[in-house]
């Protein structure tokens, strides 16, 4: 039953910046549907940015809500960092 899984509402905000233009940043956000705790989809397409894009990213926000609109707020209180192995 589709009410009871883990599908959150995920909102990814990438900044990044191009090798040939490293002085100006750009954003890309992208929203879509995710499981929760694994975010399947959301390593799968940071995975494809490595390895076909030439962007470097500089940071990723990830935010994520109950899809079916229970609204709980939490305070963010850590920060996690992705590193591409070069």
């Amino acid at each position: 039953m589709k009410i009871l899984s883990n599908d959150k509402l995920v909102t990814l905000q990438i900044y990044y910046y191009l090798p040939d233009f490293n002085n100006i940043v750009q954003e890309f956000i992208w929203q879509y549907t995710d499981v929760k705790p694994e975010f399947n989809r959301t390593h799968s397409f940071l995975s494809y940015w490595h390895e076909n894009i030439d962007a470097e990213i500089q940071n990723i926000y990830l935010a994520h809500c109950d899809y079916w609109g229970n609204k709980i707020y939490r305070n963010v209180t850590n920060e996690y960092t992705y590193y591409k192995e070069k």
